[in-house]
């Protein structure tokens, strides 16, 4: 079974008060698979920050904003790091304007989704039976 871990990165601007939506609909595509989310705006600890480097994920989605690409790649490098297997994939505000940037120059990301997430992300990851 594959472990994903889904990332919403803390923003800077401003303190989000409610759960990621957008990753709460791509995790619940995924019931067949153990699928955690890891929510920084309130969750942001050195412990958190450790599981999400050192704990072997075979999919890890990052969602940001242009505030927080900088954070997504400084993540997506460490995860790669230690574990190059990972397919480290981007979404979110930022991947959809700049999904062709982002994979012609960062290696650190595999895959980058534009728009809604639910369908490609399950797409990428649920085995094909054709």
């Amino acid at each position: 079974m594959k472990n994903i871990m889904l990332i919403n990165l803390a923003s800077r601007d401003c303190r989000c008060n409610s759960f990621p939506l957008g990753l709460a609909y791509i995790a619940s595509s995924l019931d067949c698979y153990n699928v955690e989310i890891i929510d920084l705006n309130f969750n942001a600890t050195d412990e958190v920050f450790e599981k999400i480097i050192n704990k072997h994920f075979d999919v890890v989605g990052i969602s940001c904003y242009t505030g927080t690409f900088y954070e997504a790649s400084f993540v997506a490098k460490a995860i790669k790091e230690i574990d190059e297997k990972s397919l480290i994939v981007i979404g979110g505000y930022h991947a959809t304007s700049e999904y062709e940037y982002i994979i012609n120059n960062y290696k650190e990301f595999d895959v980058a989704i534009r728009g809604r997430g639910e369908i490609p992300f399950s797409e990428l990851v649920l085995p094909r039976s054709f």
